[in-house]
């Protein structure tokens, strides 16, 4: 039994004629009439009295035939619903991507990418990685961007981009466009408050040992890298930046941007889904609209050894 036949025995049921039948269904006479045969075959009983002028359904095949059509209707269901899935740029998509990227990345791709599906219903969604896999594993979140790596058993990471990380302050000679950590004064380092992935990056490669602050005047948990730069600009000492934040400052602000010597502090930004997530296409979509509008110095595979980031910016 296929659906085939089943197309064949609701056709023959409309034109109640078999020549008729098949030239709807764009087969030979004989092809039908040999397949709703088999079918009847199968089944153990008829379902058209050939005795009847014109054909008609037997009492069991009409209940045959209703079953028949509802199959069929859920068969197409089925079928709409793996192309919309799997293929289709429509419907509703939830995406999530962390603070400390959002405002850098999203004015890059997001006008070119929602112009590629105009079909698409997106809710996007600032959420730190805490949140996003928890909203991921409740089955509330289709995609995340975030930094990696990222450990979970039934999600899936997959590199983007890699970013370096910039010095951010007034108080730098200007003739100095790279610096050692060591050179550093890190008491006057400005970082975010904890529950950032950044925060504990930076943490890492300074090898801090922070403290409770009590030789600030001034304590300030920030929860945004634009409340850093602004707290550095009135404030002085100096604060970590991604590129792509440092990548969207006016010109003024750039100038107080340095690079570290290497080797160069960066991090690796990825998609994260879960392990069944079918709309494949979509992925590919939003992978290449990145990929399409990132700056040079943001690559998707990192320098080869001995080689750093570039210090300009491009426009």
């Amino acid at each position: 039994m296929n659906l085939q036949q089943l197309e064949y025995i609701l056709a023959l049921e409309e034109h109640r004629h078999f020549v008729k039948a098949a030239e709807a269904c764009f087969v030979t006479q004989s092809t039908l009439s040999m397949m709703v045969k088999k079918l009847e075959e199968e089944l153990g009983a008829p379902i058209f009295d050939r005795k009847q002028k014109p054909l008609a359904p037997t009492p069991l095949g009409q209940k045959v035939l209703r079953k028949a059509r509802l199959v069929l209707q859920q068969a197409g269901q089925l079928k709409a619903m793996v192309d919309w899935e799997q293929n289709q740029l429509g419907g509703r998509f939830r995406l999530g991507i962390i603070p400390t990227l959002a405002p850098y990345l999203l004015p890059l791709f997001l006008p070119s990418f929602l112009a590629a599906c105009p079909d698409l219903q997106l809710d996007l969604r600032e959420m730190q990685t805490q949140e996003m896999e928890r909203a991921m594993l409740a089955g509330d979140l289709d995609i995340g961007i975030l930094a990696l790596p990222f450990g979970h058993p039934t999600l899936v990471q997959e590199s983007l981009f890699y970013e370096d990380f910039l010095l951010y302050g007034d108080d730098f000679e200007m003739e100095k466009n790279y610096f050692l950590t060591e050179e550093l004064d890190l008491s006057q380092l400005w970082l975010l408050e904890e529950g950032h992935c950044l925060r504990q990056q930076l943490v890492d490669f300074c090898a801090l040992q922070l403290q409770t602050g009590e030789s600030r005047q001034l304590n300030y948990l920030a929860g945004s890298l634009e409340s850093l730069r602004m707290l550095v600009d009135y404030q002085g000492g100096f604060t970590i930046l991604p590129r792509l934040a440092g990548q969207a400052l006016p010109p003024k602000q750039q100038a107080s941007l340095r690079s570290f010597a290497a080797p160069q502090p960066y991090r690796e930004i990825g998609l994260l889904r879960p392990a069944n997530f079918e709309r494949q296409a979509l992925l590919d979509l939003l992978k290449e609209q990145i990929w399409s509008h990132l700056p040079p110095a943001c690559p998707r595979e990192l320098p080869a050894a001995g080689k750093s980031w570039p210090v300009h910016f491009e426009d």
